[in-house]
């Protein structure tokens, strides 16, 4: 079996042969589907999960964050395997999106900069503003975490702000998966309004393309080995282990 490759490290050539040999595998209309997707997606709004231990909820946010085109996940998992996702919640939606895997805030927070994103971090405590004064006309990152304790001190200290959803009930606190859709909803619609296009830079769609055309075809792989090809893989779907469902 060839082996799989980061898609990041493929160049233009080799990403177009992968996509002409797995066209042919895939329904006119599912391409059709794949390419009205790719159209939506944007890496301007990163989801960050620090330490979410329910895989349900983990699942809630990554379908959530797929649902909005938001691409780009990153995982902030101190106890490597803890982080899992329901299929039965996620209904696949991990496989579409680009999964990071970080051991805490600081590596993930200096990744994230180092792509021009600003840090917003969800949490009750301190100077946090309400969700609606996040920008959207720039690149940001929402923190969301542990289901028990929120953020870690480290990554609220370490973010560029802090922020909250209002609440007039007797109720302190939204469950994660709806703080997520919450935000992910709110910065959505604003970009929308503000007429802030979606969509990726030409080489990332070509590479997004790619994946999503290995992971659309059920021969894909086999038959980019009998091509002398790589299997091409987002950055850190690799580290993401998926919980099968009890029965």
């Amino acid at each position: 079996m060839n082996d799989e490759v980061r898609v990041a490290e493929l160049d233009p050539a080799t990403v177009a042969r992968i996509c002409q040999t797995l066209l042919p595998l895939v329904t006119p209309e599912r391409q059709a589907r794949l390419e009205a997707a790719l159209k939506t997606r944007t890496r301007d709004v990163a989801v960050v999960l620090e330490d979410v231990s329910n895989e349900h909820n983990a699942a809630a946010v990554l379908r959530t964050a797929e649902a909005f085109g938001f691409f780009e996940i990153h995982v902030i998992e101190p106890l490597e395997g803890k982080f899992k996702v329901s299929r039965r919640i996620s209904k696949g939606t991990d496989k579409w999106l680009d999964l990071w895997r970080h051991s805490s805030a600081p590596p993930a927070y200096a990744e994230l900069r180092a792509k021009g994103y600003q840090i917003w971090a969800s949490t009750l405590h301190g100077q946090a503003v309400d969700v609606h004064e996040i920008p959207h006309d720039r690149k940001v990152a929402l923190v969301f975490g542990n289901e028990l304790n929120g953020i870690s001190p480290e990554a609220a200290q370490g973010a560029d702000g802090t922020f909250r959803i209002p609440m007039q009930g007797f109720v302190e606190s939204f469950n994660i998966s709806v703080a997520a859709a919450i935000s992910c909803y709110d910065l959505s619609l604003r970009r929308r309004l503000a007429g802030i296009p979606a969509g990726l830079g030409p080489e990332d769609e070509a590479r997004v393309r790619a994946v999503w055309l290995t992971r659309a075809a059920s021969t894909g792989p086999a038959v980019l080995a009998r091509a002398g090809l790589p299997v091409p893989m987002f950055q850190g779907h690799d580290f993401l282990t998926p919980e099968v469902p009890s029965p």
